[in-house]
């Protein structure tokens, strides 16, 4: 199956924008619970809310918390 490589898919990337201080002390703010809370209830802390989920909801957060469930939203605290 030879191709020429102008017909291999083209990768598609959506930009992505850099967050405000604010978002990004959001963002630590949120691990840093998540951390502690993590290690209070003994479970790994990406099982609570992985990186890209803080992210989301420090920048995001309309987006993303509706797709927190409720278990995580509780220990997170949104």
């Amino acid at each position: 199956l030879e191709m020429e490589e102008s017909q291999w898919p083209k990768v598609i990337r959506a930009p992505r924008s850099r967050p405000t201080q604010a978002q990004y002390d959001r963002f630590l703010e949120l691990k840093k619970h998540r951390d502690k809370i993590a290690a209070e209830v003994q479970l790994d802390p990406s099982l609570i809310a992985p990186k890209a989920t803080l992210e989301g909801i420090a920048f995001r957060p309309d987006e993303a918390l509706s797709k927190l469930l409720p278990w995580q939203r509780g220990l997170l605290g949104v």
